[in-house]
């Protein structure tokens, strides 16, 4: 196994399964992985921004057919809204795992 090159805050957020598959690569895939990750991730506070814009959050993330029931319903007259503020962190941190889990297979794909 070799010493895991990627920035210890990106690390620790993600999946323990992805960790462990990176620390068996060489550096160099490991720096590519990173930037992948890096341009595939999302952030939470942007996800909070777009919520506040009429849920444009669901299309950040990627959830077009939620979005549009939320859309259609007018977040459910601002109560799906309000309970959306409380399930975006989670939300983002749902997406950003399975962006690492993609990330991950895509560089082993180019072996």
């Amino acid at each position: 196994m070799s010493e895991i090159a990627i920035q210890e805050s990106i690390l620790a957020r993600l999946p323990a399964s992805v960790r462990d598959e990176l620390a068996t690569m060489p550096k160099e895939k490991q720096e590519k992985y990173a930037a992948l990750y890096a341009k595939r991730s999302k952030k939470v506070l942007l996800a909070y921004a777009l919520c506040i814009v009429y849920g444009l959050h669901f299309v950040y993330l990627e959830d077009i057919e939620t979005g549009v029931w939320f859309w259609l319903t007018l977040g459910a007259f601002f109560v799906w809204w309000i309970i959306e503020l409380f399930r975006i962190h989670s939300k983002v941190r749902s997406y950003n795992s399975h962006a690492a889990i993609i990330a991950l297979a895509d560089i082993k794909s180019e072996e």
